[in-house]
């Protein structure tokens, strides 16, 4: 039974510092989409990394929170209806904060 115990609790902390690892590979961009005109936020932008699934669409005031788990640099597509849409790299260690302007067509 002791046994049993024991080998209970090495699968639990594997698990526990697997888990770990996977969430801190993760990165987060954060930024605030804008009228590039009138500097209004943008709400219900769409916000997404390419060739990826991860993506968000910015609430009432224009922020929106992205993930993503790419080292690389990446490729940012920002659209809303009646704007031009705007594609952004980032690169690694690039800041994750950013405001994004974008031009009405």
């Amino acid at each position: 039974m002791k046994r049993f115990m024991y080998i209970k609790t090495i699968f639990i902390l594997l698990l526990i510092m697997m888990s770990s690892a996977i969430l801190l590979a993760q990165g987060v961009i954060n930024g605030k989409v804008i009228d590039q005109q009138t500097g209004t936020p943008l709400a219900s932008a769409n916000v997404f990394i390419n060739n990826s699934k991860n993506g968000a669409i910015s609430d009432i005031n224009g922020n929106f929170e992205v993930y993503s788990s790419v080292e690389d640099s990446l490729e940012v597509f920002v659209s809303f209806i009646g704007y031009v849409t705007r594609k952004l790299k980032l690169k690694p260690g690039s800041s994750t904060d950013i405001i994004i302007s974008l031009e009405p067509s």
